[in-house]
């Protein structure tokens, strides 16, 4: 009976267990449409269309008229993690890659009019990865695994705000970011030694996670507008608590498991955009903190907890718990706050043409990885470049002209490397490295 119990326990409490963790969301990765994108996310002061929703809510009022678009992006990582000494082929540690991954980027910024005028604005933009609506990759954290880029494209998120111009030269606007959590029991009641269950229930829901986005903008003034902006951090929380039963004995077992995946921590932007030479250039700067220090621990936390009073009198009440007393296997993340710095230019040299490049620096948030882990990230540098082309429709479906964009960038993961404490650490040293190539193409239309 015992070891049919702990194999029934543990079968259920593997579920969904497969995959490795990551953090952050698409748009913090690599950026919304391709304009954003091309000027290296330096977009707090100058996001002035469905975007904003994003990257700062107030300028969503800066627009005076309906704009919508829709991007397709496609992300290709090349990366590596080499390791110094040679595992297995079943060792349960071998490095795991981030793979190929692409989505959709859609929204709308609408000025309402009427009585209002174009002093009140609502916006909505929205992510769709490409082939799943989430995805949840949790795997041991001794695995050496890419902590950023494993499954951070494949959130859903829905960003509606409202914006309001106050003043010619002053702009709020809030909004929301939403993503889905799984949440909920399940329950069963078996008997181990017929190999039958008598109940089954899964009882789980896709629950809102909601986080905050708070935006300022001033200007323009002499060509000059400065932003600021707070978003608020989110996470998919998976908890999955389970109740087993065993038929004819006062035995119940208790699993835990759980996560929280592809966190965004609490980040505050700064950025200023300055345009001259009659709007034909447009130079745009960005400051971001981004408070990791309060991320949660990112692998999976699991337990079993048997209880009853037929184990009591065996004598064995504890003893099939696990992890038993003083074997908790626990993970202090480490993390460190940062600051990325952005800039981005877009020129004119004709009207209907536009030519974008940008750079930024994405300091990493993870310690060294000494012991007990083996969560990769790298000090990024982001080369960014991009065009926009404008048109008059030439079937003559849209009276206004339509814009299309596209980006091309690479992050470069500056080479890191671990020396682990122990000399007979299960994985050892190891270094890694790489680029993350992304590419977006987006059409854009005004009223």
């Amino acid at each position: 009976m015992r070891t049919r119990l702990v194999v029934a326990m543990s079968a259920i409490a593997v579920l969904g267990a497969a995959r490795p963790l990551s953090a952050a969301g698409p748009f913090e990765l690599t950026g919304f449409n391709p304009r954003n994108k091309s000027m290296a996310g330096a977009q707090t002061a100058i996001a002035d269309d469905y975007t904003a929703t994003f990257y700062n809510p107030a300028l969503l009022a800066t627009r005076h008229s309906l704009n919508f678009g829709a991007a397709l992006s496609v992300v290709y990582p090349n990366t590596t993690i080499a390791l110094e000494q040679q595992l297995a082929e079943d060792s349960p540690y071998q490095p795991e890659l981030p793979g190929f991954e692409g989505g959709a980027a859609l929204g709308f910024d609408f000025p309402v009019g009427g009585k209002i005028g174009d002093r009140l604005a609502i916006g909505l933009g929205v992510y769709l990865p490409a082939t799943e609506v989430a995805r949840i990759r949790t795997l041991d954290p001794m695995v050496p695994q890419f902590y950023l880029w494993e499954s951070g494209m494949g959130r859903l998120e829905v960003m509606p705000a409202v914006a309001v111009r106050w003043f010619d030269w002053l702009t709020t606007g809030v909004g929301i970011r939403a993503t889905g959590g799984l949440i909920g029991p399940t329950r069963f009641q078996v008997d181990p030694v017929a190999g039958t269950e008598s109940h089954r229930e899964f009882d789980t829901a896709l629950k809102y996670q909601i986080a905050p986005t708070m935006g300022i903008a001033l200007g323009p003034l002499f060509g000059l507008r400065l932003g600021g902006v707070y978003r608020g951090a989110l996470g998919m929380p998976i908890d999955f608590p389970s109740h087993i039963g065993v038929d004819g004995t006062d035995i119940e077992a208790e699993i835990r498991f759980g996560s929280i995946n592809i966190y965004s921590p609490h980040t505050i932007s700064i950025g200023a955009a300055y345009t001259f030479l009659d709007n034909r250039i447009t130079l745009s700067v960005d400051l971001q903190y981004l408070r990791w220090s309060d991320a949660p621990d990112p692998s999976v936390q699991f337990g079993i907890d048997t209880s009853g009073n037929d184990l009591d009198r065996l004598g064995i009440g504890d003893s099939l718990d696990i992890p038993a007393p003083g074997l908790e296997r626990t993970v202090v993340p480490g993390f460190q706050d940062t600051l990325v710095p952005r800039a981005g230019l877009e020129f004119f040299p004709v009207e209907f043409l536009a030519v974008r490049c940008g750079y930024f620096y994405r300091p990493t948030p993870l310690p060294n990885q000494t012991s007990g882990s083996n969560y990769v990230d790298n000090n990024t540098h982001g080369l960014t470049s991009g065009v926009g082309l404008t048109f008059q429709d030439p079937l003559e479906a849209f009276a206004n002209p339509i814009t299309i964009d596209a980006s091309a960038q690479v992050l470069i993961l500056a080479e890191r490397s671990a020396r682990k404490d122990d000399a007979s650490d299960p994985v050892g040293n190891w270094k890694a490295g790489g680029q993350i190539f992304d590419f977006a193409i987006a059409v854009t239309y005004s009223y």
